[in-house]
């Protein structure tokens, strides 16, 4: 949804910001020009490859925002696939079922703003000197990607 600039600073802080429903719902800003933000809506989410009301889904999620944001205008729809661990851990680090320079950073579990944060420290630390100065977390991601 296009939002005004001067209603964003009315309504929101640079954050994100979720309910707790089941299926939850979030709403980030995304500046796009002087006069405008792009407000992302998601949620309704369900397990990879277990549901087939895509379109329900996307129609609940704009029934919900236009509830709460009647001045917008809905842009776009999408949906993806969230990577989802048993243990909610993310798999981070060298692949173990591959070459020894494979490495994977997946299974966010739609968190991917810090898991991605998290994989980019994870994995320079695997390449440089942190890995022998022996940052105790760095080979916590990776040893549970298989058991």
């Amino acid at each position: 949804m296009h939002l005004p600039w001067i209603e964003r600073l009315a309504i929101y802080t640079d954050s994100n910001y979720w309910d707790t429903l089941d299926a939850y719902h979030y709403v980030r800003l995304q500046p796009l020009d002087q006069s405008y933000d792009l407000l992302i809506v998601g949620g309704e989410d369900h397990k990879s490859g277990q549901a087939t009301d895509t379109e329900e889904r996307h129609h609940r999620l704009i029934d919900w925002a236009s509830k709460r944001f009647p001045k917008g205008d809905i842009e776009f729809t999408w949906g993806g696939q969230s990577m989802e661990t048993i243990d909610g851990l993310a798999f981070i680090g060298r692949n173990p079922l591959d070459a020894d320079n494979v490495y994977v950073a997946t299974g966010d579990s739609g968190m991917g703003n810090t898991h991605g944060t998290i994989a980019g420290m994870l994995l320079c630390d695997s390449f440089s000197a942190a890995r022998i100065r022996g940052r105790p977390f760095i080979h916590l991601h990776a040893k549970h990607c298989v058991r």
